[in-house]
Formats: C-alpha cells, sequence, structure tokens
C-alpha cells in the first residue's frame, strides 16, 4: 500500500485556515509562554529532560553531588526511579499516565525496559536472545523499538501496552538496516529502512492491522525520508541532507517545507512544532516554535555550540520540555503556553 505523492505546498494563511487544529493543541502564534525549571532532588545540581506527556508527566536525568540517576517529573514533583536492575538506565519516552520505556545496559548488551506501577520490567524478547531498545510509547502504553538477535540483522517490534506477544514489523524492499522512531494514539508505528547501496532512507507507517504504508517523497529528485516524529497524521522528517525538514500530512496527501533547518524537533497533534535553531552569524542556538512549518517565536536563546540546547518533548496540553546548557549548569527546563 502506498500514500499516494506528497503535494509540495507553499503555506498561505488560507492554506493554514483551511486545516482543521485540534481544540488541545492551540496556534502557538496566538500564545504566549511562560518558563520554569524543573525541580532537583537534594544532592543534584544538575539535570536532562528525555522526553514530555500530557498531564504534566516528564522524564530524565539528575547528578551533582551524589551519582546520576533516572528520575520522573509530575505536575511539578521530582521523584527518583533510580537504576533498571542496577544497570546503566536510558528512558527515551514517557506517556500520559506517567508510564516510561527506554533500555538498561551499554554497547552490546542492552535490554528494552518499561517503568510502570512503580516498578521497572524488561519487555520480552521476541525469539533468540539479543540487545533490545524501546524508544517511544503511546497512551495506551504501547511502546516501538528494535531487536537484534544474536548474529541476525536487526528487527522492529511492536510491545502492546495490552501485554500480548510482541509484534516484529517486516518492511518491503531491501535494506541494510531498519529503525524504529516513533508510535502515534492509533498504535501505528513511523519506521524507515537505510538503503544497502547508497545513503538515503525510506519512510513507512506501520498499522495494528498488519498493513505497511510508504510515505512517498514530495521531491522525486531528492527522494530521501528520514523520518523522526508521528503525530495526528503528521510526520515530521529529515528531507535531504543535513537538518531540512518536511512534514508530511497523511490524510490530504500535503507536504510542507520548514522554511529554516532544525535539529531536535519535537510536535504536537496540532500544527506547532519546536526545535533548535543554529544560528551561525551569531555562533548562538535559538530554540524555537513553528507553525504549519513556519517559524513563529524565539523562546530562548544560548550561546555557543555542542547543543548548549536540546529541545524533548511538545505535549498537546502545553508543555515544551528541553535542557539548556550554560557555562558549567545543566538544567531541564518547561515552557508553558497560555492561550
Amino acid at each position: 500500500m502506498i500514500i499516494r505523492p506528497f503535494r509540495l505546498l507553499t503555506v498561505t494563511l488560507a492554506a493554514a485556515l483551511a486545516c482543521a487544529i485540534p481544540a488541545n493543541a492551540a496556534p502557538a502564534a496566538d500564545c504566549t509562554w511562560s518558563r520554569t525549571d524543573l525541580p532537583l532532588l537534594p544532592g543534584t545540581g544538575f539535570s536532562t529532560v528525555s522526553a514530555a506527556a500530557e498531564n504534566g508527566w516528564a522524564v530524565g536525568e539528575m547528578w551533582g553531588d551524589r551519582p546520576r540517576t533516572t528520575v520522573r517529573w509530575h505536575a511539578g514533583q521530582a521523584e527518583e526511579i533510580g537504576l533498571a536492575f542496577d544497570r546503566a538506565t536510558t528512558l527515551k519516552d514517557v506517556n500520559s499516565a506517567g508510564v516510561a520505556v527506554g533500555w538498561a545496559g551499554f554497547s552490546d548488551d542492552r535490554q528494552a525496559i518499561v517503568y510502570r506501577n512503580g516498578q521497572y520490567a524488561y519487555l520480552p524478547f521476541p525469539g533468540d536472545k539479543g540487545n533490545s531498545y524501546a524508544l517511544a510509547v503511546n497512551n495506551a502504553g504501547d511502546a516501538v523499538g528494535m531487536v537484534e538477535p544474536t548474529g541476525k540483522s536487526r528487527d522492529i517490534v511492536v510491545w502492546p501496552g495490552s501485554g500480548g506477544a510482541p509484534r516484529v514489523i517486516t518492511l518491503p524492499g531491501d535494506y541494510a538496516w531498519t529503525y524504529a522512531a516513533d508510535i502515534d494514539e492509533q498504535g501505528r508505528a513511523l519506521v524507515y529502512g537505510a538503503y544497502r547501496n547508497a545513503w538515503g532512507y525510506d519512510a513507512y507507517v506501520w498499522s495494528p492491522s498488519g498493513t505497511v504504508t510508504k510515505v512517498e517523497p514530495a521531491d522525486k529528485n531528492n527522494p530521501t525520508v528520514l523520518p523522526e516524529r508521528l503525530r495526528n497524521n503528521r510526520v515530521l522528517a529529515r528531507t535531504g541532507h543535513g537538518d531540512t525538514w518536511t512534514e508530511f500530512h497523511l490524510d490530504t496527501g500535503e507536504a510542507l517545507p520548514y522554511d529554516t533547518t532544525g535539529t531536535s524537533m519535537v510536535i504536537d497533534s496540532g500544527y506547532t512544532t519546536a526545535g533548535v535553531v543554529n544560528d551561525y552569524a551569531n555562533s548562538r542556538q535559538n530554540l524555537t516554535v513553528w507553525e504549519h512549518a513556519r517559524v513563529k517565536q524565539v523562546l530562548a536563546t544560548a550561546d555557543g555550540w555542542g547543543d548548549p540546547l536540546q529541545a524533548a518533548g511538545l505535549t498537546d496540553d502545553g508543555t515544551l520540555a528541553f535542557t539548556q546548557r550554560t557555562g558549567a549548569t545543566t538544567r531541564a527546563s518547561t515552557f508553558t503556553r497560555h492561550c
């Protein structure tokens, strides 16, 4: 199954108004934003945030006078959830119920994990043992990630929130590697394959019915689509080399090229995007908000390079989570949208 070719659009006000925006994802242009640093635990002075979700949830890490530890924030309170099974722990995503996923371990000894009901658990590995990674989770608890069976190629896996057996996703075509990127509230997984004999990627959307739908590039002269985010029929993908982005609308077949490059891009279910723009002329980075793929507002700036700003999540109830490094200080913070 192939989505009809996407149409590249030049965004006009009329086109923007014609697009339906969910009521809980208000246009950024009509909003102001207030900043809050996420609270620290005693004995820590530094923090990073890796993901955020509706209802005030976020996950990340803290450190300082005590060793680095994994934390979860909820409604302005910090909770230490520690390491999974006394192993190095990386949490990549969290949902609106506070369920978090990621992996435990290092390098060639990693296992996918979930934090639920106050405890960690390993996510089941289909088939032979090997490495596994959970990368994203939706509000139903469905998680998507990858497994690397010993001596075999990488597979993409969806772990159902219902607790059923993990489902392995097979992509059409001959790819050197396959990857998972995201999962939406309908349980659809955003996945992609890397070309075997050239640089480039093809993007697909897998549905729970088992169908795999290719996201066709809008520009046939620039065919690579490296997807990163999927929300409410929006696919946000790198297109071409570098940090060039295009937003594909699965329901309408529209493709919106972004007016600037960016990094660490995150989206909500409406038409708002946040990320970081490198201002090379002034040697700084700008935490930026887009609407309909057009820059609307700069929320924060940081001097220097080496990713002093990192966006982590943009929720439908109006929270943008990010990390900012200023000098020797690194802090996890949020901007809250007021409309």
